[in-house]
Parts: C-alpha cells; structure tokens; sequence
C-alpha cells in the first residue's frame, strides 16, 4: 500500500483563537496564523470564515489519508464508516 509523507507542519490540534490560529501544543511557533492589522471591516467576515477552515486543515488531511486507505484496501464496513464518520466530523468543522 502507498503511504503518504509525514506532515511536516505545527503539530496538535489548530483552533482559532481571538484574532490568530494557533496549535494547542505549548511550544515555541505554535502560531499558524494572525490576522493583518489594519483589517478592511468587511473582510471580518472572510477572516472568521478562513479561519475556521485553517484550523480544520489538519483534520481534513488525516481523514482523507484515513479514506484514501481504507477504499484502496476495500476494508470491512465498519472501518469504512468509521472513516467516513471522520471524514464528516472535519468536513463540519471546517465549515
């Protein structure tokens, strides 16, 4: 079977915090993310909306690893939902 490279990115879990994204692992750099000051009003909302889909970016590709695995091996039902039940978990949170 294939494997994928590691990521190589800020370890953890990302959130949105205030005006930045952030890892919640405490270590130097785990700040992904802030928003530029001198923000034009309007883009707020896009900020929030980027955001929130940033932060989802590492759940998202661990679920279509999870996926990509499962289908190309044609698994049992249960690991496929299970996968899938990932799938949608960060599909919603970056939505």
């Amino acid at each position: 079977m294939e494997k994928f490279k590691e990521f190589k990115g800020t370890k953890g879990e990302w959130e949105v915090e205030g005006d930045m994204i952030r890892s919640d692992v405490e270590i130097a750099g785990n700040v992904i993310c802030v928003e530029p000051e001198g923000y034009i009003p309007e883009s707020r909302v896009n900020w929030k909306a980027n955001a929130k889909l940033i932060s989802a970016a590492p759940n998202l590709l661990q679920a279509l690893q999870d996926l990509y695995y499962l289908v190309s091996e044609l698994p049992e039902e249960g690991s496929l939902i299970q996968a899938l039940a990932k799938a949608k978990a960060a599909i919603e949170k970056a939505l």
